[in-house]
């Protein structure tokens, strides 16, 4: 069964069967948590909601988008998340080569530790570890 949730102009549909959690929702919930401890106050960053498939419309989407994006010092960083056997799809590949032409970097990450070391990477000043 489904039910429709209406969040400012987005409408989603949610599904209310109680089928397991996807590999990549645990990843998301993790990485998450981390930024939140970790991202110094001059950054902002966010989750793209449409990632695993919950959002099968919205005015303005497209397919592709990666997970998350991070803004610091005028530069934007995107973050596809993936599980140890996910794959990246065709409109990802695309999505990324467009950010890419547009002067954004996007990581694939299959751990929360590609997320950080890929943030200290882009010397981006961390306040926390994943490991604390």
């Amino acid at each position: 069964e489904e039910g429709w949730v209406r969040h400012n102009t987005l409408s989603l549909v949610v599904s209310k069967s109680r089928k397991a959690a996807k590999p990549e929702n645990a990843l998301q919930k993790t990485v998450t948590d981390f930024l939140r401890r970790a991202m110094p106050e001059d950054s902002y960053w966010n989750v793209i909601p449409a990632g695993n498939g919950r959002v099968t419309t919205a005015i303005g989407y497209e397919a592709g988008a990666p997970d998350l994006f991070i803004v610091y010092r005028s530069r934007c960083h995107f973050i596809e998340l993936k599980s140890a056997k996910g794959s990246v799809s065709q409109e990802q590949k695309d999505a990324h080569k467009r950010l890419a032409w547009a002067g954004a970097d996007t990581l694939i990450a299959r751990t929360p530790e590609q997320v950080e070391e890929w943030l200290l990477s882009k010397r981006i000043p961390l306040k926390a570890s994943i490991s604390a």
